[in-house]
């Protein structure tokens, strides 16, 4: 155990005996928008802080953390001095290219694509409705999320793509009944 404050090996091994770092998941990967549940081994008095690719994650301070981007994940538990770290696991989150309940083509245009510093959208539904606009890298990494707060049948949406890194982009456009993604490559 590391970081344990006491000189005598003793009273550190009695300190640390119960303290383990290991993380509980099921399935290692999903299909996004859904995400994997990790789950700490809990004990009497422990501490947490889950990491994501060697950083801690802000906040993340409890016995179970919802990983809803790919990455390499792990957890330092500590307890009265001193700590562990668990394994790393990868989790990876996929992103479809398709569904079943999908917007129509004709209902949905983007441009210009390839972007360079804004990107407009307009959304034609056949009823009034909210959208719900997700852009993610191809890490899986979220990079904005917008929300409509009035139920229309048209949304016309510009986002800055200025401050975006160039490369590929998916576009995640969902009412409450369809959905569609779309690939968006900023040059």
């Amino acid at each position: 155990s590391k970081g344990c404050q006491n000189a005598d090996s003793l009273n550190i091994t009695e300190k640390a005996k119960d303290l383990i770092a290991q993380i509980n998941v099921g399935a290692t990967s999903a299909f996004y928008p859904n995400s994997v549940v990790l789950k700490a081994t809990t004990g009497i008095n422990f501490t947490y802080q889950w990491m994501k690719d060697n950083l801690p994650i802000l906040n993340e301070t409890y016995n179970s953390y919802t990983a809803k981007e790919t990455g390499v994940f792990n957890l330092i538990v500590s307890k009265d001095g001193c700590s562990q770290t668990s394994q790393p696991i990868s989790i990876h989150i996929s992103i479809p290219l398709a569904s079943e309940n999908t917007l129509e083509e004709s209902s949905i245009h983007i441009g210009p694509n390839p972007t360079t510093t804004q990107l407009n959208i307009a959304v034609n539904l056949p009823e009034a409705d909210n959208i719900n606009l997700q852009v993610v890298d191809v890490k899986g990494q979220r990079i904005l999320e917008q929300k409509s707060t009035q139920k229309l049948n048209t949304h016309d949406i510009s986002l800055d793509t200025s401050q975006w890194i160039d490369g590929v982009y998916f576009l995640r456009i969902q009412s409450s009944k369809k959905q569609t993604i779309r690939k968006i490559i900023k040059q």
